[in-house]
């Protein structure tokens, strides 16, 4: 058994990448124990992966807030020392370093490790600093799609060529979609017996399922015109499904609100990553703006119409996923959108029942 440290701290969309590829590696390599180090506020993807023996938390993003307070210094400084016991708890046989960051190179150097620390190259790496942390640097183009750099630097770490050469092709990976989420009967049981589901999915309400439209993003620059979200609502109401709005914060879920009034949907308060998974994994289709939850939506096997309205499909598209679409900004027009989504539904067989 190799015991494997994993640095993917964030952002979400980021983890879920390093999710898939680790799980295409341990089709190739059953005998790797991962453990894997995460920011907080991501950490539930990871536990829910199925994949990882050990989640190492950090709060790196919080710490920097309170770390020369005065209000809170104490207990700030006590978190950061438990997590560097944690994590210096076990010895690893190896280490990768997949974030290429300064932040990363500190936590693997921290870290007790008896054999390589893999990353990525000087050229390769985000910041270029991080490549000074590593003992083995890798090469993969910027350039290069997120997933397949993933996959070449596991691929070199590891030894594998099967990974390698899945690095080196741009078709579904086929990786199994239930290893990169674990369903919690408890959180399902929340979801079902939500009253604005359970009376929009009565079986008298004729209703075909739930599609879940993932409207938010941190940054402007990816989020499509209201008007477009509006549209397409109706469309995907007028056949039959509930348009479900989920929000990560206060503003997006008043916008949620508006989107929803304008075609009956469903507008979701702000809530946990954990019950957020159990949304998309039981929508019939995901519709998102390139984040966290449609990548997420994408990993789970869920079919998923991607929206990369100013981020390049080359480096951050679907296309490692069997039932993913990518529509950059030319293309993503609600009629365009609602004919791919029409198109996955046909072509699912496998899509979860929402009742």
């Amino acid at each position: 058994m190799t015991r494997l440290l994993v640095i993917k701290t964030s952002s979400m969309g980021d983890v879920v990448h390093g999710l898939v590829a680790a799980a295409v590696v341990r089709a190739h390599r059953p005998d790797l124990r991962l453990h894997w180090v995460v920011e907080e506020a991501f950490a539930d993807v990871v536990r829910r992966s199925g994949l990882v023996e050990h989640v190492h938390v950090l709060a790196l993003r919080r710490w920097r807030q309170h770390l020369f307070r005065f209000n809170g210094l104490g207990e700030t400084w006590r978190e950061i020392r438990q997590a560097i016991t944690d994590l210096q708890s076990q010895t690893y046989d190896q280490l990768i370093d997949a974030q290429g960051l300064i932040k990363s190179a500190v936590v693997n150097r921290l870290a007790e490790v008896q054999g390589s620390r893999w990353g990525f190259d000087a050229q390769s790496a985000r910041e270029r600093p991080a490549a000074w942390a590593v003992d083995r640097g890798v090469s993969s183009p910027p350039a290069d799609h997120a997933v397949r750099r993933l996959l070449t630097l596991f691929g070199q770490a590891l030894d594998s060529k099967p990974v390698l050469d899945l690095a080196q092709d741009d078709a579904p990976l086929g990786y199994e979609p239930s290893l990169v989420f674990a369903s919690d009967p408890n959180t399902r049981r929340l979801l079902r017996e939500n009253a604005d589901v359970a009376r929009r999915l009565a079986p008298e309400s004729g209703v075909r399922g739930l599609v879940l439209l993932a409207h938010g993003s941190s940054r402007t620059e990816k989020t499509w015109p209201v008007e477009q979200w509006q549209q397409l609502g109706r469309r995907i109401s007028a056949a039959g499904f509930v348009p479900v709005f989920p929000s990560g914060h206060s503003e997006e879920f008043r916008r949620a609100q508006q989107l929803a009034q304008s075609c009956d949907g469903l507008a979701l308060s702000p809530r946990s990553l954990a019950e957020m998974g159990e949304w998309l994994a039981s929508a019939q289709v995901v519709v998102g703006v390139d984040s966290g939850l449609t990548h997420w939506a994408a990993a789970m096997g869920r079919p998923t119409v991607g929206l990369f309205l100013s981020t390049p499909i080359s480096r951050f598209g679907l296309q490692w996923a069997a039932r993913g679409i990518s529509l950059d900004r030319a293309l993503a027009q609600s009629d365009a959108v609602f004919d791919q989504l029409q198109a996955l539904l046909h072509q699912d067989t496998g899509a979860l029942p929402c009742s």
